[in-house]
């Protein structure tokens, strides 16, 4: 909806405009009645300016790709013009009983200027909680072109983005599945024959021992390995923390987890009261999407 309203300095013009048209009926002063009429009339010209500075906009909204709790979401507003026109406008994200407010000193320094047909500027967001966040709704303010009057549009927006859980650092002492202790040795490829074989060094698993080779000649002889079997993937796992009750903590917990194996890149599964995300491409989203709404 469009709004017009006068700024400080409008209405220090109209008191000004008022007293002179009293002091031209008292005195029949004809100077005092133009100068009331010329201040009327630059009031009608700048609200009809004002709003010709809102007409055939287009606006875009750009989200944040990735946003912790805390963290502030920064919100990229674009706007578009089939004119060439130079614009200067105000851009700020408003709640609903906050659409009367004048403008503060903040809201002067986000000034948006519009010309060659495209512009863009950055808004930033506050986020306090995990799961979507839907945006407030969006004022463009024009004072243009002598400062007299605010006239502003409200837009509704329908964007909404997730809001991950602010991760915390911690040092699991106990995981969600057994470890075998013969997990990722070394693969074989050469079998029990000579040519595969290198003497035993102190400290190598007795699994790598030839024992046929032992048994003929006495002499401790070790497999030759080539390539490392991949452990399995690593099980990030809600039941990990059996005395967290708290649903935001426990997503918090995980999250540093994945965010760490994602950045060493390991493999991994995370599981959930009722989802297991396995490996799988673009899981590091997953996992962080499924956290924010769990």
């Amino acid at each position: 909806h469009l709004s017009v309203r006068p700024t400080q300095l409008g209405i220090n013009l109209v008191l000004i405009a008022a007293a002179t048209w009293v002091a031209a009926l008292n005195y029949a002063v004809n100077l005092a009645y133009g100068l009331a009429f010329w201040v009327l009339s630059a009031t009608v010209v700048a609200a009809l300016l004002g709003i010709r500075q809102l007409l055939g906009l287009r606006l875009h909204i750009t989200l944040p790709k990735e946003v912790f709790v805390g963290e502030p979401a920064n919100i990229g507003v674009a706007l578009d013009a089939k004119d060439m026109r130079a614009r200067m406008l105000i851009v700020r994200f408003i709640e609903n009983d906050n659409s009367q407010h004048s403008l503060s000193k903040q809201d002067l320094n986000t000034l948006h200027t519009h010309e060659q047909g495209q512009g863009e500027t950055q808004l930033t967001f506050p986020t306090s909680h995990r799961g979507y966040e839907q945006l407030p709704q969006l004022q463009l303010i024009s004072t243009a072109p002598f400062g007299l009057l605010e006239v502003s549009v409200v837009c509704q927006c329908h964007e909404s983005f997730v809001v991950f859980p602010a991760p915390q650092e911690h040092v699991v002492s106990v995981t969600g599945r057994q470890v075998e202790s013969n997990e990722g040795q070394m693969r074989q490829t050469g079998g029990d024959e000579v040519a595969y074989l290198k003497p035993y060094q102190q400290g190598q698993s007795l699994q790598t021992i030839a024992w046929k080779q032992y048994a003929k000649s006495g002499q401790l002889l070790s497999k030759y390995l080539e390539h490392p079997v991949a452990a399995r993937p690593d099980v990030i796992s809600h039941k990990d923390y059996p005395h967290i009750h708290s649903a935001d903590q426990l997503a918090s917990l995980l999250c540093y987890r994945v965010l760490q194996q994602s950045t060493a890149g390991h493999s991994y599964i995370l599981e959930l009261p009722n989802q297991m995300i396995a490996p799988q491409i673009e899981q590091r989203n997953l996992c962080l999407n499924a956290l924010a709404v769990m």
